[in-house]
């Protein structure tokens, strides 16, 4: 698979060195070195990690950053070593997307699949450490069950999942719409299963002037719960729900909560939103 969404490069540049003159003035996108950092910082994170022992065999999904590897690798390392391999799974060919953004290919071997679908690639068990970095967010909700699942499938009794969600909290203030009003208002179907503008609308031209009136706004699931941020400059998707029920999914897909906190703070489109960083171990 070579073939590429329209907004790929766009999408994985944002993650370049802030030295990047084309970056200079954007603001600073949140990367799995941040996420680290915080996790570094939870009270008894040492101890859980010493768990893990000499090797550590770490599937990280939903990757972007070619940085990853290596705050992987420094996040998990210890006085006396730790070998530490890292598998990264991703809808994205990251590794064509480096070479054309002229990035150096990290240390990481790359599977691209979809993340529900880990058992046509390994067998169960396969890793120590599982680390969803605001996957779920990018992920329509519907999806969320079958990723944790997933991710569970992967972990042998005792494994590790380092999960990072925003949620819904910080979309409040937003303009809203319903998902139930969004065709008669805009004369296009809403699709909850959509990821971004281009799958509700293929034409560009329309989709453009469609976009130059949602961008930054929310669209409301039935249940009131579920909210769709469309975001600016290509219609890409994210997705939040309430805390609650992550951690109810959490639970349900065989994972024992056993750190949890929150970091308030503005992602890169200035949303002021709440970021959550959970430690779950594998049940069952």
């Amino acid at each position: 698979m070579t073939d590429l969404p329209h907004d790929a490069e766009h999408f994985v540049g944002r993650y370049a060195p802030r030295a990047t003159p084309a970056l200079a003035g954007r603001p600073r996108v949140p990367t799995l070195a941040d996420s680290l950092a915080h996790f570094r910082r939870l009270p008894g994170m040492p101890a859980m990690l010493e768990g893990l022992g000499p090797g550590c065999r770490c599937l990280l999904q939903g990757c972007t950053a070619p940085t990853n590897a290596a705050a992987l690798q420094r996040f998990l390392d210890r006085p006396q070593g730790r070998q530490v391999t890292v598998t990264a799974v991703d809808l994205l060919d990251l590794p064509t997307i480096y070479e054309r953004l002229g990035w150096p290919i990290p240390p990481m071997r790359f599977v691209r699949t979809d993340a529900r679908a880990l058992g046509a690639h390994f067998a169960p068990g396969s890793f120590d450490l599982v680390v969803q970095d605001f996957l779920l967010n990018c992920a329509p909700p519907a999806e969320a069950p079958a990723l944790l699942a997933a991710a569970r499938q992967m972990l042998g009794p005792g494994g590790l999942l380092l999960l990072s969600i925003t949620d819904s909290t910080g979309l409040h203030p937003l303009p809203a719409i319903p998902a139930a009003t969004f065709a008669a208002r805009h004369g296009v179907p809403w699709r909850p299963e959509a990821r971004d503008l281009a799958a509700l609308l293929p034409d560009p031209e329309r989709r453009a002037a469609l976009l130059a009136g949602l961008a930054e706004r929310v669209v409301l699931g039935a249940d009131g719960e579920e909210a769709t941020l469309i975001t600016a400059p290509h219609g890409r998707f994210e997705f939040f729900v309430p805390i609650a029920r992550t951690l109810a999914l959490l639970a349900a897909a065989g994972f024992e909560l056993l750190l949890r906190d929150r970091e308030q703070g503005s992602d890169d489109h200035g949303l002021e939103c709440s970021r959550w960083r959970c430690l779950a171990r594998a049940v069952g």
